[in-house]
């Protein structure tokens, strides 16, 4: 019986001028990933990844650490939300250059996600939460539709 296991990417690089770039530790997460599912006897018959680069990256540095030969697919319905939009859409509680900490920025980005997900303000998206999820659904058939049965 096939099975899916689903991956996040590993670190990106938060703060620097390229987010969408994996950091040091992001690129080890994903070899250790990739040598720890070998480990456990895991031989994929498809690799299916989003189009974003730290996807790349992840995908490239797990599936060279377990040693798989196997083709990687791109599927851009794996690709993540504007996260970006989804926080312009609902600035964050701090005064006009008053630092953003770590913390204030996790509320931020909570309380933007709750706006997002609520479906109440859809209109105000290139990319309604349901229709995010809609894309993750189809993406998903895709790569069902790869295995074998």
């Amino acid at each position: 019986m096939s099975q899916v296991l689903l991956v996040r990417h590993g670190q990106a690089s938060w703060g620097a001028a390229d987010y969408d770039v994996l950091s040091e530790l992001g690129e080890e997460q994903s070899r250790v990933l990739g040598r720890s599912l070998a480990a456990r006897g895991v031989r994929p018959a498809t690799v299916v990844r989003g189009a974003m680069r730290r996807h790349r990256q992840t995908a490239e540095e797990a599936v060279a650490a377990a040693g798989w030969d196997v083709e990687v697919f791109e599927d851009h319905g794996w690709d993540e939300f504007d996260h970006e939009q989804m926080l312009a859409l609902h600035p964050p509680g701090v005064e006009q250059g008053e630092e953003l900490t770590r913390a204030a920025f996790q509320q931020w980005f909570e309380e933007a996600t709750l706006r997002w997900t609520a479906g109440a303000h859809a209109h105000e998206y290139d990319e309604s939460f349901a229709d995010f999820g809609r894309r993750v659904d189809a993406a998903l058939r895709r790569t069902v539709e790869r295995l074998d049965r």
